[in-house]
């Protein structure tokens, strides 16, 4: 990502929901997103329609900020098989983690 204003990162963590999109994705999953944006709007620059690929597969980003971004998703059936679900997502605010943070799992252990 480019240069980020940490105090708005933290504003748009209150601010924007969590995705209740694609009800075919588990909730947990769906947690980690923020809403499915119809008018293809970046939710940190409010550019139209600038996801570009990274290089893990089915992941991008935002091609003016940075942002991160998901638009295909993989994740298991209730029979166990692996679905695809292709929807672009781009990560909640709650996901990045800024400079001297630690991630949820690090600060618990």
């Amino acid at each position: 990502m480019g240069q980020i204003d940490e105090a708005k990162v933290k504003r748009l963590r209150t601010e924007v929901p969590h995705s209740t999109d694609a009800n075919d994705l588990p909730a947990d999953y769906k947690s980690h997103f923020a809403p499915h944006s119809e008018e293809g709007a970046c939710l940190y620059c409010g550019e139209a329609h600038t996801f570009t690929w990274g290089i893990a597969h089915g992941a991008g980003h935002c091609y003016k900020c940075g942002w991160p971004a998901r638009l295909y998703h993989f994740t298991k059936g209730d029979d166990g098989a692996e679905k695809r679900t292709v929807l672009l997502l781009q990560y909640h605010p709650s996901e990045i983690i800024l400079p001297g943070e630690k991630r949820a799992d690090e600060e618990a252990a």
